[in-house]
């Protein structure tokens, strides 16, 4: 859907290439943990633009926020403002 950037792509092409080295010295621990770490700050450098859901305290916020202007316009559409006395308890933009 979103074309990776040319850093990410190649940042991507390093990371598969230390894997595939990563086979190959299993026996070595010392270059294996280097190329552990060489790994580890290649997934650092690459930028993160993923999308995350909202939390579930934002999702409530907002259901109720949209709860409470459903319920306002409803009663204003059942119950509107007819006498004029009542119109002076609104306030008035100055």
């Amino acid at each position: 859907m979103f074309a990776k950037s040319q850093t990410d792509s190649a940042l991507d092409r390093e990371i598969a290439a230390a894997l595939k080295e990563l086979g190959e010295i299993r026996d070595n621990p010392e270059k294996y943990n280097a190329t552990l770490d060489r790994i580890a700050r290649l997934e650092k450098l690459k930028t993160k633009t993923n999308l995350q859901p909202p939390t579930m305290d934002t999702v409530l916020i907002v259901s109720a926020n949209l709860l409470g202007i459903l319920i306002l316009t409803n009663f204003e559409r059942e119950q509107p403002i007819r006498a004029r006395a009542a119109l002076g308890h609104v306030f008035r933009l100055k």
